[in-house]
């Protein structure tokens, strides 16, 4: 009987994803832009890197949820878009002190968003494998770093276009906090496996959304701007890591 009832509320999930309204689409590649915008590696003003570090431990612990709210913000439209991505178990809601103040996507969720702003995103299905690779190799540093360009066998000083698909398609993975990035001064990056589970996406279908790759775009840059300037209120700094030179190729 547990089982049947199971089986009948996937069943009935599956048919409200179905039925998603276009708000739901586009509130629901918007939220994923902010995500993504939250946990996108830091190379620059180390001065925020705290607060920003704070806030991706805060949702990767639960307690820490996206904004989300309709394009127009009409907070009503909002309120009632946001129940239909949770409905649908495409989201989560966090609760503040009486009102949901943000979401937290599903693995669903993300899925979802994501083949709606594949054109964009195009290596973001990689994760499983960058993490595997980033694994197995040998780190250039202590505490299991290894430097980007050899993760992702890319000359990035010959090839500075390359760093948004490369960052993309390990994203996932640091989303979920199996894997995590530092950087030095000079914005050389390092990735490290944080040993924490990994769990691969159901890789949808692309079904390209124009207008979600606008809510996309809007939200990753807007949020992206925002965290730019955010500082620490206690105290806490980063340091960056230190620069070295090996073989003329700083690290």
């Amino acid at each position: 009987m547990a089982r049947l009832k199971s089986r009948l509320q996937k069943l009935e999930t599956v048919a409200q994803q179905r039925d998603l309204s276009s708000e739901s689409d586009l509130m629901l590649a918007a939220t994923l832009g902010r995500l993504h915008a939250l946990f996108y590696p830091l190379r620059d003003k180390p001065e925020r890197w705290a607060a920003v570090i704070r806030s991706q431990r805060a949702y990767l612990a639960g307690s820490l949820g996206i904004t989300a709210r309709s394009a127009s913000g009409d907070w009503k439209l909002s309120h009632h878009t946001r129940g239909e991505l949770v409905a649908a178990g495409l989201a989560e809601p966090v609760k503040g002190s009486s009102e949901t103040t943000g979401l937290r996507l599903t693995a669903s969720g993300r899925s979802r968003a994501a083949s709606k702003v594949a054109a964009i995103i195009p290596t973001y299905h990689l994760a499983g494998s960058m993490l595997a690779r980033l694994q197995q190799l040998p780190p250039d540093r202590p505490g299991g770093l290894v430097a980007e360009s050899k993760l992702f066998e890319i000359d990035f000083a010959a090839n500075p276009d390359s760093m948004a698909a490369c960052a993309d398609s390990i994203l996932e993975a640091v989303v979920q906090g199996a894997a995590t990035s530092s950087a030095t001064v000079q914005g050389h990056l390092f990735y490290r496996s944080t040993g924490e589970p990994f769990t691969p996406l159901d890789e949808q279908p692309a079904d390209d959304c124009p207008d979600c790759h606008t809510a996309y775009v809007e939200a990753f840059t807007g949020e992206t701007n925002r965290l730019r300037s955010v500082e620490s209120t206690d105290g806490e700094i980063v340091i960056p890591l230190p620069v070295t030179l090996n073989a003329g190729n700083p690290q």
